[in-house]
């Protein structure tokens, strides 16, 4: 069997797929199919996974913050933005101001890119002390 970091084999994917046939309103069920495909550089298919948490979780800032990764991977940035954003509304969240950041140097906005760089250090360093 082949596992991926998250110990996913590709057997269990394909588990994990018939099971979305059955209860395809399952997180879960998108959630770590997703997971699998960006831990494999295939961004379009995990995209399509991360869409559909996003679409049956609107509000959790998880959900927002790996569509908005994935659509980074595939050079979306407008839109990558766009759900980063929304994802540090739901939650601060330092990996979503990181990215962020990434995409506004992308767009070279690099004074706001700082400024998120900026917060996502003051938040992992909280994190260290409090945490």
């Amino acid at each position: 069997m082949t596992y991926d970091s998250d110990g996913l084999s590709s057997e269990a994917l394909t588990e994990l797929q018939k099971a979305t046939q059955v209860r395809p309103d399952d997180l879960r069920n998108h959630q770590a199919p997703g997971g699998f495909y960006n831990n494999r550089s295939q961004y379009k298919e995990a995209l399509v996974e991360f869409q559909k948490v996003a679409e049956m979780a609107p509000n959790r800032a998880d959900a927002s913050y790996r569509l908005g990764a994935s659509l980074f991977q595939l050079g979306k940035q407008a839109e990558a933005e766009s759900r980063l954003r929304y994802s540090i509304h739901l939650e601060d969240r330092a990996n979503a101001e990181q990215l962020l950041a990434l995409v506004l140097m992308d767009t070279k906005r690099y004074r706001e890119a700082t400024r998120h760089l900026s917060t996502a250090i003051h938040l992992r360093t909280r994190h260290r002390i409090c945490g």
